[in-house]
C-alpha cells in the first residue's frame, strides 16, 4: 500500500476513491482488538528504495516519491480523523511522523554524500594543482642545471682564454727576455 502511495505517476493522483480504499485499509489494519505496528525499518527501506529509483530530481532534498508518500498520509489521516476514527488516525499520524523522520535522514544523508563529492572533487582539483605544480618545479630544475651546466662550460672557456693569454704573456715575456739576454751578449 506504501508503494503505491508514493507513485509520482500524474494518473496516481488521490481520487476521492483512492482515499476512501486506502482510509479503509488503513481503519482495518489499525483498528482490530491487537492494532499493527509498523515496523520502522520497513518504511526507512521503503524511503532509501525511493532514492534508488529517483531520476536524481529532489524535492525538499528528498525524491519527490517519498514527499508524496508523505502528503498522501497526511491526506488519509485527515480523512480517518473526519470519519471519526481517532485511533486508527492516531496510528497513521504516527506512520507519517516516522516517514517525516526518514525523510529528515534521508535528507541529510543526501547532504552529506553531496558534501562528500565536493570534498573529493576538491581533492582532486587540488592533486591535479599539485601534479601541474611538480611538472613545472621539474621543468625548472631541468632548466637551471641547464643554465648551471652552460654556466660551468662558459667559465671553463673564460678559464681557458685566461689560461692562453698567460701562457702567451710568459712565453713573450721569456722569449723578450731571451732576446735581450741574446743582444746584451753580442753587444758587449
Amino acid at each position: 500500500m506504501l508503494e503505491s502511495l508514493a507513485s509520482t505517476d500524474d494518473a496516481a493522483v488521490l481520487s476521492q476513491e483512492d482515499i476512501r480504499r486506502a482510509s479503509n485499509f488503513f481503519a482495518k489494519l489499525y483498528g482490530g482488538s491487537e492494532p499493527y505496528r509498523h515496523r520502522y525499518a520497513d518504511i526507512c527501506d521503503l524511503v532509501f528504495n525511493a532514492l534508488g529509483h529517483s531520476s536524481g530530481d529532489l524535492d525538499e532534498g528528498v525524491p519527490y516519491s517519498v514527499n508524496c508518500l508523505a502528503e498522501n498520509i497526511r491526506i488519509i489521516h485527515g480523512h480517518l480523523t473526519k470519519q471519526g476514527l481517532c485511533n486508527q488516525a492516531k496510528s497513521v499520524l504516527k506512520l507519517a511522523d516516522h516517514i517525516d523522520l526518514e525523510k529528515t535522514r534521508l535528507s541529510h544523508d543526501i547532504e552529506q554524500q553531496q558534501a562528500m563529492r565536493a570534498f573529493k572533487a576538491a581533492i582532486a582539483e587540488v592533486k591535479a594543482e599539485r601534479d601541474v605544480a611538480d611538472q613545472k618545479r621539474a621543468e625548472l630544475e631541468r632548466e637551471f642545471d641547464e643554465r648551471l651546466d652552460k654556466t660551468r662550460m662558459e667559465y671553463i672557456a673564460i678559464l681557458g682564454v685566461f689560461a692562453a693569454v698567460v701562457l702567451a704573456f710568459n712565453g713573450g715575456v721569456g722569449f723578450s727576455t731571451s732576446a735581450m739576454a741574446a743582444s746584451a751578449s753580442t753587444a758587449a
